[in-house]
């Protein structure tokens, strides 16, 4: 049984949010973008660029257009600096 801290149990809620914001079906850009303080970003690992500020949701529209019926989950992978309250709200 694993036993998750506040920290880890809201990051993990951040998390959920932020892939149910990209999906193609529910997506919104701007609530999305809104989730990441100032100075958080958005690392698209598999094309290997880092998304800060205003274009932290560029990505989420990229993949939207792209693969309309896939969900953000699957289509895109979420790799942030959550492990400290100075990444995301």
């Amino acid at each position: 049984m694993s036993i998750k801290t506040q920290g880890q149990e809201r990051n993990e809620k951040v998390v959920r949010q932020l892939y149910y914001l990209a999906e193609a079906t529910s997506k919104d850009t701007v609530k999305f973008e809104s989730l990441f303080a100032e100075g958080g970003r958005f690392y698209d690992i598999s094309a290997g660029k880092k998304y800060y500020g205003a274009d932290i949701g560029v990505p989420v529209d990229i993949c939207a257009a792209a693969f309309p019926e896939r969900t953000g989950s699957s289509a895109i992978s979420i790799f942030s600096t959550m492990s400290s309250s100075s990444s995301c709200r």
